[in-house]
């Protein structure tokens, strides 16, 4: 395993053009609390157990150093390739990033638990900081781009009862999960109605949802109430914590298998009555611009999250229509335009291999393995091969740059017809 300990290195200016007309939101003007002036040993840390989560922890880590922060992000993560970590850890130097290999951890083989959440125990890993020296710790999901500064949040929310001494009095810091389920998806439980949703202003539900609010005691409220969102979560980490988490593990197993959303469910029910819930801002979800208009502004948001469909997989096309339901376009715009920053800025560093990585992966992920066999164009460094009919998609319009008497691929768009392949081949040498 990696040792906790960070290298910063501040990266190079670059006034790269964004690949997306969007502008990415600004955070409202005076909005930022005071830091406290007293040091305070903190990260950030977040996970990734397949490639397939690599582009968006990138992004994850540039955005939050580019947005001021002065703590690490700890990138957890589980059975990557050594050339991957060897390109990471020259990322690493840009980014702020610690590196930290962590052991998968699966504690409920459930087959009713969705494929993108099997592995989302192992987020528990994080709890086992508690030798670190870290004296609070903000779990960020993978697929999180940040708008705005995050470290107000990170040290100035209070993560203890007052009134109550030792790990009893410990407070969890997350935010509450949307019940509405406006999509209407089949696996959402009974009770997931728009009226039932903490963020939904009601007769009952009368409290800002730009405000940091106490969770309600189980029973004394309604149950959708008392869920938190386990993609960006504040604790305190300690041996105790630590050591009591897994007592509940073991003494509870037979309902583990039970959990919907594993590390979610689980954290919901061990910090049940001792969590807090910040305000919507810090773990934004897309599908909230569109599902709580009342409630969003852009340039509110601090962390936005990306759920289910990612916004790497494709660019956002000239119609805008984008995501699991088409009405995600200016969200994902937001991704790519942070995208087209990093990129410059690596560019401009002679970093190529890192981008290599990353659109290695963006063929692989597409379906297009026919061309990634045949060319090894980015994995072994060699040149295009002849483009062959057979292939079930074909990549055109590359625009490449020669580098150090290698060739790489910078962009691409993918078209179903062969004779498409016409723009960019008499650059490929």
């Amino acid at each position: 395993m990696s040792n906790l300990s960070s290298s910063t290195c501040s990266p190079n200016a670059s006034n790269s053009s964004s690949p997306t007309t969007t502008n990415l939101p600004s955070p409202t003007a005076n909005t930022t609390t005071p830091l406290p002036t007293t040091p305070l040993k903190a990260a950030y840390a977040t996970l990734i157990t397949t490639l397939s989560y690599l582009p968006g922890a990138l992004l994850l880590a540039y955005t939050l150093q580019k947005q001021g922060s002065q703590y690490p992000l700890i990138l957890m993560y589980t059975g990557l390739p050594a050339n991957t970590i060897a390109l990471l850890k020259r990322e690493a130097q840009h980014s702020n990033i610690i590196l930290h290999e962590t052991t998968l951890l699966n504690l409920s083989p459930n087959a009713g638990v969705a494929a993108r959440f099997a592995d989302t125990w192992t987020k528990l890993q994080v709890f086992s900081f508690y030798d670190s020296g870290y004296e609070r710790i903000c779990f960020l999901d993978a697929d999180m781009l940040i708008l705005g500064p995050m470290d107000e949040l990170l040290l100035n929310t209070s993560l203890r009862k007052p009134d109550i001494e030792g790990e009893s009095g410990k407070l969890l810091a997350a935010n509450h999960v949307c019940v509405c389920n406006l999509d209407r998806d089949s696996w959402a439980p009974s009770d997931w109605r728009r009226e039932n949703c903490a963020y939904t202003t009601t007769p009952n539900n009368n409290h800002s949802p730009q405000e940091t609010q106490h969770v309600p005691p189980t029973g004394s409220g309604l149950h959708t109430h008392t869920l938190l969102n386990s993609g960006l979560f504040i604790f305190t980490p300690s041996k105790e914590t630590w050591n009591d988490m897994w007592k509940f593990i073991h003494t509870h197993s037979s309902s583990l298998s039970h959990y919907q959303f594993p590390d979610q469910d689980f954290l919901t029910e061990w910090w049940r009555d001792r969590w807090i819930s910040v305000g919507w801002k810090w773990n934004a979800l897309k599908t909230w611009r569109y599902w709580h208009p009342e409630m969003w502004r852009d340039e509110d948001v601090r962390a936005l999250h990306y759920i289910v469909d990612k916004p790497w997989r494709a660019r956002v096309p000239a119609s805008g229509i984008a995501g699991y339901r088409g009405n995600d376009g200016v969200t994902h715009g937001w991704w790519w335009e942070a995208y087209g920053k990093w990129e410059g800025e690596r560019r401009e560093a002679g970093e190529m291999g890192i981008l290599e990585l990353f659109w290695l992966w963006r063929l692989e992920r597409i379906g297009y393995v026919p061309f990634v066999q045949t060319a090894k164009l980015l994995a072994n460094h060699i040149l295009w091969a002849s483009a062959r009919e057979s292939f079930s998609k074909i990549v055109h319009g590359l625009l490449v740059k020669k580098c150090a008497n290698r060739t790489y691929i910078i962009d691409y768009r993918v078209n179903h017809k062969f004779s498409a392949i016409v723009t960019g081949r008499k650059t490929l040498e």
